[in-house]
């Protein structure tokens, strides 16, 4: 039996797809979409440069995923001397963090993704100077 809440929520859930202009039929594929969270079979191999100023550095990406799995590692390239801390968050979600990384390490990672992916990526080097933190990322979605 439905429930009072139930009821509720599947009513203003059926508003929102409404206003925005989605039928029942995209709406179902959109579910289904979420719940079997597809395997694209893409692959991202990407090297990427972030500016450390006073050991710190950041960056972020805002992408659509439609609730995508993405898995893959990350490797530090240089600068060779010193330790990293890695931090990667989706809004609140945290997707990575970890600390002492070295040049070298492969660090491995899995996350599902929202609809959209939000992420901010955060790098603390031990040293505390200036650099470039090089890396490379490999992903398969």
């Amino acid at each position: 039996m439905e429930t009072k809440l139930e009821r509720l929520t599947e009513s203003v859930s059926n508003d929102i797809l409404s206003r925005a202009g989605i039928s029942d039929e995209t709406a179902e594929k959109l579910k289904r979409l979420y719940e079997e969270a597809p395997e694209l079979r893409g692959t991202v191999d990407e090297d990427i440069k972030v500016k450390i100023t006073s050991g710190r550095g950041s960056g972020e990406v805002d992408k659509t995923t439609c609730w995508v799995t993405i898995k893959g590692n990350f490797e530090i390239k240089e600068p060779g001397n010193g330790t990293w801390t890695i931090t990667a968050k989706d809004g609140a979600k945290t997707v990575f963090n970890r600390s002492g990384l070295k040049k070298g390490e492969k660090v491995d990672f899995s996350y599902k993704t929202d609809f959209k992916l939000n992420l901010k990526v955060e790098a603390v080097w031990s040293e505390g100077g200036d650099t470039t933190l090089e890396a490379h990322i490999h992903a398969t979605y």
